[in-house]
């Protein structure tokens, strides 16, 4: 298959980042009328042919996640219904990612449903960034997943950290490898991780497990950041502990209700953050650095092709 034949369609999500993609390729994203009924359903029309070629999706799944989801499997539908020779559902940020497990056989598995559901649509392969657990990529036949540590990294080299004055914490402990995963892609070193305990009376204190982190700067790492309160009684917590200043990180960044301005009021020196599912809000905010991930799913594209 040549790179003539591939189309983009990005759904209404991430306008921004598939327009940003296509301009990479070349390939400039296909008109499609996507329609809001009254009723709350979804409706879609892709108003050129499609068939036989290479179609991938581009359709983030942040809030409201339902409603982003139900609109990314209607698009590879009707890719599919248009005949489409093979769909590829590019998910920067793949929804109900945390429910990957479960001890109990009355609750849902709600990641491998995704999946699934993708499939049953049309989806032939997936491709997403920086899942908080690897084991949603067994969930589909032929999963990509992408990392963007490296850019990450160059956002936070931009603030002049460097490897003598500063170090990477883990939010909690389920962002310690991730955590570690970034330490060694700036050369700096790993500090520990905070972690929440509850006492007798219902209560939540914060704890830590750190390491040299007095008179430096820290680099605090979240898989995700929602509603940013985590993030801030952390970098209260390290501040209190003798680091210097903090900086927040992570992949993605949802800034669920007033968490911008939240954020940008605290203590925290800067947030960065990737383009995966950020609201616009926070792009243009001057204590957030949201960077692309354009390059890096125009290149897995543009790979996936020469098999």
């Amino acid at each position: 298959m040549s790179s003539s034949d591939i189309k983009l369609l990005v759904g209404s999500s991430s306008i921004a980042l598939g327009e940003e993609i296509g301009a990479r390729l070349g390939s400039e994203p296909l008109p499609v009328r996507i329609e809001r009924h009254a009723n709350g359903s979804t409706g879609v029309l892709i108003e050129e042919s499609v068939s036989n070629c290479h179609v991938f999706v581009v359709q983030s799944c942040g809030p409201p996640v339902n409603e982003n989801f139900m609109e990314l499997v209607v698009l590879v539908d009707a890719a599919r219904r248009a005949g489409a020779g093979y769909v590829t559902a590019v998910v920067p940020y793949y929804p109900y990612v945390r429910s990957n497990r479960t001890n109990n056989t009355r609750r849902s598995l709600t990641a491998e449903l995704v999946g699934r559901l993708l499939a049953e649509a049309g989806t032939r392969s997936i491709m997403s960034l920086d899942l908080i657990s690897d084991q949603v990529e067994g969930y589909c036949k032929s999963f990509t997943h992408l990392t963007c540590r490296s850019e990450l990294a160059k956002s936070l080299s931009t603030c002049g950290i460097t490897s003598e004055q500063a170090v990477v914490v883990a939010l909690d402990v389920l962002s310690v490898r991730n955590s570690i995963r970034l330490s060694h892609a700036m050369g700096i070193h790993f500090a520990g991780l905070l972690y929440k305990h509850r006492n007798p009376d219902g209560s939540r204190v914060r704890h830590g497990v750190l390491q040299g982190i007095e008179q430096r700067a820290v680099i605090l790492y979240d898989d995700e950041i929602d509603s940013g309160s985590s993030m801030i009684q952390g970098t209260g917590y390290l501040l209190d502990h003798g680091a210097s200043e903090v900086y927040a990180a992570s992949p993605h960044g949802l800034f669920l209700g007033a968490a911008v301005d939240e954020l940008s009021s605290s203590p925290l020196a800067r947030t960065h953050t990737s383009d995966s599912v950020a609201p616009a809000v926070a792009k243009c905010h001057p204590k957030i650095d949201v960077f692309s991930t354009a390059g890096l799913f125009a290149s897995a594209i543009e790979d996936s092709l020469s098999f």
